[in-house]
């Protein structure tokens, strides 16, 4: 982080480039880093990823609890987005992989 420290990027930046993989471990900026969090595991799962859907990258339960989501709203937003990614895969000849 010392590159953006440097850069004096703003606190918020800092903290979700620090913490978005784990965000129970940040002490502010906690709603922003959940979202973060959530957004990169759905892209991870869904869309692209450098570790090819690695079965192993957990969604951090916190995030849930500090957003006041419930899993099933998750559940719910993963089920329409998937529906929305296969629509882009027919429309683009989008290559995805399946949920």
């Amino acid at each position: 982080m010392w590159l953006a420290e440097e850069w004096k990027l703003p606190d918020i930046v800092l903290d979700t480039n620090l913490f978005h993989h784990a965000p129970s471990l940040a002490k502010r900026n906690e709603k922003h880093v959940a979202m973060i969090h959530i957004a990169d595991y759905l892209t991870a799962k869904n869309i692209m990823s450098p570790t090819e859907k690695d079965p192993n990258y957990p969604l951090d339960p916190a995030s849930l609890e500090i957003l006041g989501y419930l899993k099933a709203i998750l559940r719910t937003w993963k089920n329409h987005w998937a529906a929305f990614l296969s629509q882009m895969k027919y429309l683009n000849n989008f290559s995805i992989k399946e949920i």
